[in-house]
Parts: structure tokens; C-alpha cells; sequence
């Protein structure tokens, strides 16, 4: 399914490389990388990397913005993941927890379980201070 959803460096919860016991650099493939990918997304602005521009959508900004309410974050959530082209839109959903934590659900093309990214917009704020 490498074809479907490509392949990249596998980042940890801090966003560093990840390596193997030998030392080489481990790489992420199939529906795993549309998690890591959606992620990176959401956390870059566009127009950070230089070697894609159009990349980002800059939640940390949307968040830091007074007039961001929770529908208006749940609305960017669910619109990112229904623009990623390896995820099924029908299949979307976006809430936030009674902790705060704002949950995207979906699944990806040719897979049948879903997968959950979690976004916890008072760590978010706290990384970028």
C-alpha cells in the first residue's frame, strides 16, 4: 500500500527522527504516515518550509486567535482531514472531549478501521510559547 500513502521518516512525539537499534532511520509506510502527515500539517504554518510552500494550516495560530470558538476549531479540524486525498471525507468526525481534547476520527482509503488523532490545544499553545 506504499504506493497509496507514500513513505517518510518516522518522527516521534516530539517531532525528532526516529532511529532502529542499529541506528539507521526508521521510515513509516502505509496508513500510518496519513497520521504523521495530517499532524505535520496541522502544526506547520504555510509557508514555513521553504521546500514546500504550500504546505501547513497553521492550527497554533487559529487557536491563538480570541475569535476561534469551538465550533470554528471543529470546522478546521474536519476540513483538513476531508482535503487529505488518502482519507475517505464520508468517514470524518471531529469532537471535543468533556477534558478538552479535541478528537479527529477517519479512515483512511482501502483500510477499514479508523484512526484517531488527538489534538490537545493547551499543549499546543504551551510547545510554541
Amino acid at each position: 500500500m506504499s504506493e497509496i500513502y507514500g513513505e517518510d521518516l518516522l518522527l516521534d512525539d516530539n517531532d525528532d527522527i526516529m532511529f532502529t537499534e542499529d541506528g539507521d532511520i526508521e521510515i513509516t509506510e502505509g496508513s500510518q504516515i496519513v497520521a504523521q502527515d495530517l499532524k505535520q500539517e496541522f502544526k506547520t504554518n504555510k509557508g514555513d518550509l521553504f521546500w514546500e510552500t504550500g504546505f501547513g494550516r497553521g492550527l497554533w495560530k487559529l487557536i491563538k486567535d480570541t475569535e476561534a470558538d469551538e465550533n470554528t476549531i471543529l470546522s478546521y479540524l474536519r476540513e483538513g482531514a476531508i482535503e487529505e486525498p488518502r482519507i475517505d471525507p464520508e468517514t470524518v468526525s471531529v469532537y471535543r472531549d468533556d477534558e478538552g481534547i479535541y478528537r479527529l476520527s477517519y479512515i483512511p482509503y482501502g483500510e477499514v478501521e479508523a484512526r484517531s488523532l488527538l489534538f490537545d490545544l493547551a499543549d499546543m499553545l504551551e510547545d510554541e510559547e
